[in-house]
């Protein structure tokens, strides 16, 4: 059973800890600017009661100032107040500059974190997530941990602080008159612990909402070219409206939540700062407080009251960022299916051979009780060629994934030269396949590097080398930079043929001892296709490779072809035997080679 999560208090000072010299600079900072802040009324009291009042100097002050007359204590009151502003400007500027390098830091270390963790997450976490809401929780909602540390619980230590440094003043001036300042108190707390749960639910609304944005956005321009053919350009400007609608309502509902907090909030600090006037004047006229005194509490009240309105606002901040934090945790917290055992070894075969690859009774499924593979027994000799065909949702990718541990078996074990893939380390397993997807993706980077993304450290004759054998040498050369030419975004500025051969020459360089060709000549035309397979035939030996393909020119010679439906075996052989045999193999090459199906149903 997994642990209870950490409470999120406890959870935000885990990141806290990472940068706690930053954040106590600014923790110092800020109580320095509200002890300076809090000798500001002095002066004034002085310049009120003293200078141009009646009442005498304290002792001390009246012997340091003795012969300075009326406007010399006038001019060092002034200088005074200009002295304690400056200072409190120049913490506010120190405050600013590290603000911001703080915050950054925050984020970046949260934003880090999600990333790693999604790199870790399997196959079926993906397919549960669409790619806009996990960039939305990257990018904009990491950025919740430096709202609640820095802009909400820092501000919110340091006006307990001024509360505590006002509140004695207070004591010390007048007594009744702070007691009776003290009555809001106890309101204000109430107001914060009534209306902070809803500002908590509609900023986790309010986030949800946004991600829709992100959806629809990379929809969008992802599926671009097709809204065009299609004509579909209003239909995804409606979408994409109707979303903004929900964002809008959903931002209204916020702001509503968080209005009503301060509306509230601040009509009671105006009810006691109106009581406050009142009692003080008649404090003034019965001769317990002078003017000046009144002038500094009424100071030292507002050093209050402000402190606990920054402490309503800091909790109406950090509640709403407390809503985009929880999105956060949701994919911190997931477990991670595929992951490394504790005492794990690194799988280490030599680069001269290959690896016998082993399925048994392997079961899995992208949702609980509904499996995709389905008790599947499989043994893919070492240095053969195994193909896999089959109906579309067959389970012939996912099966192929799970030798890339890309998912785990739900039950029965994965085998590579006999060890069972989850006591091996992930990285290791992976660094020994070489995959080619159905689906190429290309970097906006060079052509080199991009066919060198495996192996990074490939010189130009080896990179070269791949690329003759996946038959995309001469195309390259034809390139304005050759080799360095840069391609566009997901190799938008190749045709679909360029980009799955790069995406050949990239496995072929890589020179695993497992290689999986997942649809890798879908985009080439026959001519292309008859050269590349070729290459392929080449490039497989010594490897132990594992083709799937709809198109049966691509599998005919391999060395055996399983036939998959609904995730399971149904059919095994050469290319001869299922031809003979009848079944689904024989019509499919009857349709698309033209050879008649000579045999009864397969049997598996």
């Amino acid at each position: 059973m997994r642990p209870a999560p950490q409470p999120l208090w406890k959870w935000v000072l885990t990141y806290g800890r990472r940068r706690r010299a930053g954040l106590g600079v600014l923790a110092w900072l800020m109580l320095a600017e509200a002890a300076l802040s809090a000798l500001l009324p002095w002066p004034m009291k002085v310049l009120v009661d003293n200078v141009l009042g009646t009442e005498p100097l304290p002792a001390p002050l009246s012997s340091i100032t003795e012969g300075w007359g009326t406007w010399g204590l006038i001019g060092a009151a002034v200088l005074c107040v200009v002295c304690v502003h400056g200072a409190v400007s120049l913490l506010n500027v120190a405050q600013a500059g590290l603000n911001t390098s703080v915050g950054q830091r925050l984020s970046y270390d949260l934003a880090a974190d999600v990333y790693a963790q999604l790199q870790g997450l399997s196959l079926r976490s993906h397919a549960r997530r669409s790619i806009g809401d996990l960039m939305r929780r990257v990018t904009e909602d990491c950025t919740s941990i430096t709202t609640i540390l820095r802009d909400s619980l820092l501000p919110a230590a340091a006006a307990v602080v001024t509360i505590a440094i006002a509140a004695g003043m207070m004591l010390a001036l007048n007594v009744k008159l702070t007691l009776l300042a003290a009555i809001a108190v106890p309101a204000l707390a109430l107001i914060v612990r009534r209306y902070t749960p809803a500002i908590y639910d509609r900023g986790y609304e309010y986030a949800q909402s946004e991600a829709d944005i992100w959806d629809d956005a990379e929809r969008s321009l992802v599926a671009a070219p097709m809204l065009q053919a299609f004509t579909a350009e209003p239909l995804a400007e409606a979408r994409i409206s109707r979303t903004y609608d929900r964002v809008l309502t959903s931002a209204v509902a916020l702001t509503r939540a968080q209005f009503r907090l301060k509306v509230l909030s601040g009509a009671v600090a105006s009810v006691a700062g109106a009581g406050m006037l009142i009692v003080g004047a008649h404090e003034v006229q019965s001769g317990r407080l002078t003017v000046g005194g009144l002038l500094v509490f009424l100071a030292y009240l507002a050093m209050l009251y402000a402190p606990l309105d920054t402490l309503s606002q800091s909790m109406s901040s950090g509640t709403q960022a407390a809503g985009a934090a929880r999105r956060v945790r949701e994919v911190l917290e997931e477990q991670q299916e595929v992951h490394d055992l504790p005492g794990a070894a690194a799988l280490a075969i030599p680069p001269t051979k290959a690896a016998e690859v082993e399925f048994r009774c392997v079961t899995w499924g992208y949702e609980p009780g509904r499996a995709a593979i389905n008790g599947v027994d499989l043994r893919l000799p070492a240095g053969r060629t195994v193909a896999l065909v089959g109906p579309s949702g067959a389970g012939k990718s996912t099966l192929a994934a799970m030798i890339a541990r890309l998912c785990d078996p739900w039950s029965g074990e994965v085998r590579v030269e006999g060890a069972d893939v989850r006591d091996l380390t992930v990285r290791s397993v992976r660094d020994h396949v070489a995959l080619v997807q159905q689906e190429t993706y290309l970097f906006p980077m060079s052509v080199a590097d991009n066919i060198a993304y495996g192996r990074p450290g490939a010189t130009m004759d080896e990179v070269a080398a791949a690329a003759k054998a996946a038959g995309i040498h001469d195309h390259i050369n034809s390139l304005p930079q050759r080799y360095q030419t840069v391609v566009g975004e997901r190799g938008a500025t190749l045709s679909g043929g360029e980009r799955q051969r790069i995406a050949i020459a990239r496995a072929l360089l890589k020179n695993a001892p497992i290689l999986i060709l997942d649809e890798p000549t879908s985009a080439l035309d026959a001519m292309t296709e008859a050269s590349i397979l070729e290459a392929l035939r080449a490039a497989r030996r010594g490897r132990t490779t594992l083709v799937i393909a709809h198109r049966l020119a691509t599998v005919r010679h391999a060395d055996r072809i399983i036939v998959m439906e609904r995730g399971r075996i149904v059919a095994s052989g050469t290319h001869e035997e299922l031809v003979t045999a009848g079944g689904w193999y024989a019509e499919m090459c009857r349709l698309q080679l033209g050879e008649p199906a000579t045999g009864g149903p397969a049997h598996g």
